[in-house]
C-alpha cells in the first residue's frame, strides 16, 4: 500500500456528503487500514482502469464468457450490498451501518450501481459502486460460486466501454482487478482525470432506459474550490514530509 496522503477525515455519510467526497476524489477506508474507526481518506496513489485500455488473457475471458451465468445490472443491489458488507463469518468490513444506508439512498438516486452475476436464477456474485459523471467507482466485491466475482467485473467492465464511460475507480489494486489492466496512478493523476469528467451535464448511462442524474448543483458549483484546496493541502504535505 502507498503512503497516506489524506490521513483521514471527520466521518460524514449522508448521501450528499458521500457524492462529495467521492467528487473530491477520496474513498472510505480503516483509518489504519485493517479495521475500527473508518474515515474519508487519500493515499499517494490510486488504482484506475482506463477503459480503453481494458485487458483480458484467454483463461479470464473464458470465465468472463462463462455460459453458465447471466450478467444484470442493478437488480438486486441491497442484496450485494449486504454481502459485500457482512463477509462470512462474521469478519467486519468498512462499510459501516451508516455507510450501508448513504449507499441504499443513493442508489435510490440514480447514482450507485450493481454489477450482478446469476446462476440458476440465484444471486452468487457482484460488484458496486458510486457513479461520478463519466466515471464509475468499485468499492467492493463479494462471491458465493467460483469465479462469479471475475464475470460480474469483466462484463461490467465491457458495459461501463461500450457504453461511453471513461474510467473506473479502483481505489486499490488487487491481482482480481490488474488482470484487466488496472494500474496505479499518482493521486494527483488520479484528480486531474476526476476533473475532467465529473461534471458531466449529461453523464453516459448503463443501459437506455434510465437516465444517469448529474452531479448536483451544489456540488457541481463548490467543486472547483475544494480541487483548489487539495491542491495546495498536496504541496503543503509534500513540504511538511520532505
Amino acid at each position: 500500500m502507498f503512503g497516506f496522503l489524506w490521513p483521514g477525515k471527520e466521518f460524514h455519510v449522508l448521501p450528499l456528503d458521500i457524492l462529495w467526497h467521492y467528487a473530491c476524489g477520496e474513498f472510505a477506508l480503516w483509518l489504519n487500514e485493517h479495521d475500527g474507526p473508518v474515515g474519508w481518506m487519500k493515499l499517494s496513489h490510486r488504482g484506475i482502469q482506463d477503459l480503453g485500455k481494458v485487458q483480458m488473457s484467454n483463461k479470464t475471458r473464458k470465465r468472463v464468457f462463462c455460459p453458465k451465468f447471466e450478467f444484470r445490472i442493478d437488480c438486486r443491489f441491497g442484496e450485494v450490498l449486504e454481502a459485500c458488507a457482512h463477509r462470512p463469518g462474521g469478519k467486519p468490513t468498512w462499510i459501516t451501518p451508516e455507510l450501508l444506508a448513504g449507499y441504499l439512498q443513493l442508489h435510490e438516486m440514480g447514482y450507485a450501481h450493481s454489477f450482478e452475476c446469476w446462476e440458476d436464477g440465484c444471486l452468487v456474485g457482484g460488484a458496486f459502486g458510486i457513479q461520478i459523471g463519466g466515471m464509475m467507482s468499485c468499492d467492493s466485491m463479494f462471491h458465493r460460486v467460483s469465479n462469479a466475482g471475475i464475470f460480474a467485473w469483466g462484463q461490467a467492465l465491457l458495459r461501463m466501454k461500450d457504453r461511453g464511460y471513461a474510467f473506473v475507480d479502483v481505489n486499490c489494486v488487487t491481482p482480481a482487478f490488474a488482470q484487466f489492466g488496472e494500474e496505479w496512478v499518482p493521486q494527483w493523476r488520479f484528480e486531474g482525470i476526476l476533473r475532467s469528467v465529473a461534471r458531466m451535464r449529461r453523464p453516459p448511462s448503463l443501459d437506455d432506459a434510465h437516465v444517469t442524474p448529474s452531479l448536483p448543483t451544489a456540488i457541481r458549483m463548490t467543486l472547483p474550490i475544494a480541487w483548489a484546496a487539495g491542491g495546495i493541502y498536496r504541496r503543503l504535505w509534500g513540504i511538511m514530509r520532505g
